[in-house]
């Protein structure tokens, strides 16, 4: 998902079965030795938002549509120094850093920012960090360097990025291994994270995906999906916490975003929320959203993030 909800977007709780969890945070925070190019796996609780902590997200997104070679995927790292308030709420408006509703509730708007949003920002230095790999059994995968545009003088340096869509590097359901060399200004890391599986056995309103060409703008909208093999395990595996299927209706001006407990197997969209977001009868893109996020870091230094969001997209007509 690319876009952070509008900041004056609501909010509204959803039905999303057994399990349903309050917080978004979804990985636990393990020790990443200050300075040093240690490895370290990652999974658990959510991290901190401590102010002046340097920040390294890393973003990994494959998007999957009904077409035979619809698969597409790429991958997003900045390394991140917030000066001033409200770091996290700073990367969201710069959509490095993106919030997403809480399990078990939704959020509807229109794209664009408030007149104050960037009242209670902070200044953003985006950090060189040398070499930039992402890593998967098969596959090791160079991320380019490029300069992020300057916006309202707040923000100044680069962020690394793929170098195309191709999907074949960045799979679903394996290990992946996340290194930078680093530099004068940015320590080395290497962590690991197993990234989720894609969602499949996915049903809208009783239709399979494929099977799916309208959807109504009134009323309730079931959902089904079969939860990923690190969920359906043993109590306490790695991930099983932290994994959470997201809903959402764009018809590229108003949008709706509601969160599940991926463990739940499914979930409702209440009446309502679609009618009253915004959005209106037309064309429409409805995807779900399997997201895993580990943390990692040292709060006196660098606190880390990786976000899996595998998603699967497909057209309907809003009526």
């Amino acid at each position: 998902m690319k876009r952070s909800p509008s900041p004056g977007a609501r909010s509204q709780s959803v039905s999303a079965g057994p399990g349903s969890r309050r917080s978004l945070g979804a990985a636990a925070v393990c020790a990443l030795v200050a300075g040093l190019g240690c490895s370290t796996a990652v999974s658990g609780e959510p991290g901190g938002d401590e102010l002046g902590a340097t920040r390294a997200l890393i973003r990994i997104e494959r998007i999957e549509t009904l077409a035979p070679d619809g698969a597409r995927a790429y991958a997003l790292a900045h390394f991140a120094q917030v000066k001033g308030a409200a770091p996290r709420h700073t990367l969201e408006l710069l959509d490095l850093g993106e919030a997403l509703p809480e399990v078990g509730s939704c959020i509807d708007g229109r794209s664009g920012e408030a007149p104050d949003a960037w009242s209670t920002t902070g200044q953003v230095e985006l950090l060189e960090a040398g070499e930039v790999t992402i890593s998967t059994p098969t596959q090791v995968t160079s991320l380019a360097p490029r300069a992020f545009p300057t916006v309202r003088d707040l923000v100044s340096g680069v962020v690394y990025s793929s170098r195309d869509q191709a999907a074949e590097p960045l799979p679903s359901g394996t290990p992946y291994r996340v290194s930078a060399s680093g530099s004068s200004v940015f320590a080395p890391i290497d962590v690991m994270a197993e990234a989720p599986e894609a969602l499949s056995e996915v049903y809208v309103g009783g239709l399979s995906l494929s099977e799916l060409s309208e959807l109504p703008l009134a009323g309730s909208v079931p959902l089904r999906w079969a939860p990923s093999d690190s969920v359906r395990g043993q109590a306490g595996a790695a991930g099983q916490a932290g994994d959470w299927v997201v809903f959402e209706l764009t018809d590229g001006l108003s949008r709706v975003v509601c969160s599940f407990d991926d463990r739940a197997g499914k979930g409702v969209v209440p009446s309502g929320v679609i009618e009253s977001s915004g959005l209106t009868g037309g064309s429409a893109t409805l995807s779900l959203h399997r997201v895993r996020v580990a943390t990692f870091g040292d709060e006196a230094s660098t606190l880390g993030e990786i976000r899996f969001d595998f998603e699967i997209a497909a057209p309907v007509q809003l009526r």
